[in-house]
Formats: C-alpha cells, sequence, structure tokens
C-alpha cells in the first residue's frame, strides 16, 4: 500500500473543488490545500522531509507564522491568512454562505501578491480594465 504524496491529495481536492457545488466542503478543502502547501513550503526550505513532524502538532496559524519566518512570500502569507479567517468564520455561524465582502476581501489580498506570467509579463488582477476575463462572484 503506497501512501499517497501530498501532491496527489492536492490534485484530488481540485478535481473535488470543481465538482463540488457544498461550499462548506469547498471552503474545507482549499483550507486543507493551504495548509499542505505551507507544509511543502516549510519542508522545502529547511530540506526536511517532515519538518512538522514533532508533538504537540501545531496548528495552522502557528504553521503559517512559521513559514513567513521562513521567509514566504508576505503577500501570499496574508492570502492565507484571509483564506484561514473566512474559514474560520464559516466554522463558527449557523448560516455558512459566502458573502460578497468574503469574496472581495480574498480577491483583494490574492490582487496583493505579485503577478508574473512567462517572461515576467505582467498578468493583469481581477478587475483591471485589460483584463479579459470578467468572471463575477
Amino acid at each position: 500500500n503506497k501512501i499517497p504524496s501530498t501532491l496527489s491529495i492536492l490534485s484530488f481536492s481540485i478535481i473535488s473543488l470543481i465538482n463540488s457545488n457544498d461550499e462548506i466542503g469547498a471552503v474545507l478543502r482549499i483550507h486543507f490545500m493551504l495548509e499542505s502547501l505551507i507544509e511543502l513550503w516549510c519542508n522545502k526550505i529547511t530540506k526536511n522531509k517532515d519538518f512538522f513532524d514533532f508533538k504537540p502538532r501545531p496548528n495552522f496559524s502557528l504553521k503559517l507564522e512559521i513559514a513567513k519566518k521562513l521567509e514566504l512570500n508576505a503577500e501570499m502569507a496574508r492570502f492565507i491568512k484571509t483564506f484561514n479567517n473566512v474559514r474560520n468564520g464559516m466554522a463558527h455561524k449557523k448560516e455558512n454562505i459566502i458573502s460578497t465582502n468574503v469574496i472581495d476581501s480574498l480577491r483583494h489580498a490574492l490582487d496583493g501578491m505579485p503577478s508574473y506570467g512567462k517572461d515576467k509579463k505582467f498578468v493583469p488582477k481581477i478587475g483591471d480594465s485589460n483584463c479579459r476575463s470578467r468572471r463575477r462572484f
């Protein structure tokens, strides 16, 4: 029995997200993927097979703080923290609807990240006048 790699779990999670109509489940899966990415980052930077293999196992926020200390991009960390706040907010509310304000806060956090495409050319942000895709939530 082969243990699935973090990347294969992430790939499965992305496919599940695409096929899901369950907002809570989607938020939880994205949260799981972000936590897995933090773990991958810390493993890679420290050249450690399982950097977080100690007791007590650190929670999401502590893992993110450690990743920031290991020079995770500040804008990426801000987006991840914003998403963590969304997840925590949904976990403690009776009505779990993702509001426009929540989507906007995520969009602004995401837009704060540097965006470069092939050959370091600028990639437009959501809402830019030259952005071809105008998908609204």
